[in-house]
């Protein structure tokens, strides 16, 4: 049998992000001083959460139990920023959005981890529980 070589490189995370409106941290800021209307959306851990967020998140933890309900309660109409500490969960939901027939969604790209290198003090600690 021939041994053929792989020359697809391409990550399939990749590909998922291509799919997606990929933000840096400078653009994520921008785009939500720029846009009048907007939901914000912390997808980490309600203990992250808690520790500091960005201004006006709402708290919808991936990892959580009442995820889709959040999820379905949220405007499709709006547009949706959502954000996690590396990207990974934010990926994931933003992918959900845009299936679920989102019109406008916005991913963090890098996460909290590297907004924060750009743009220390940003957070807004400690949280009161919402979403």
């Amino acid at each position: 049998m021939k041994k053929t070589e792989n020359n697809c490189n391409i990550r399939r995370w990749d590909v998922l992000k291509r799919e997606l409106t990929n933000l840096g941290p400078g653009e994520f800021l921008q785009k939500l001083a720029k846009l009048p209307d907007y939901t914000l959306i912390d997808v980490r851990t309600p203990e992250e959460y808690a520790a500091g967020s960005l201004p006006n998140a709402i708290n919808m933890d991936f990892l959580g139990d009442d995820f889709w309900d959040a999820f379905e309660a949220i405007d499709k109409e709006r547009p949706v920023l959502v954000f996690c500490r590396s990207s990974r969960r934010s990926v994931r939901t933003a992918m959900f959005m845009k299936n679920g027939g989102f019109r406008e969604v916005y991913n963090l790209d890098g996460g909290l981890n590297k907004l924060l290198e750009q743009f220390p003090g940003v957070l807004v600690a400690p949280m009161n529980q919402q979403g």
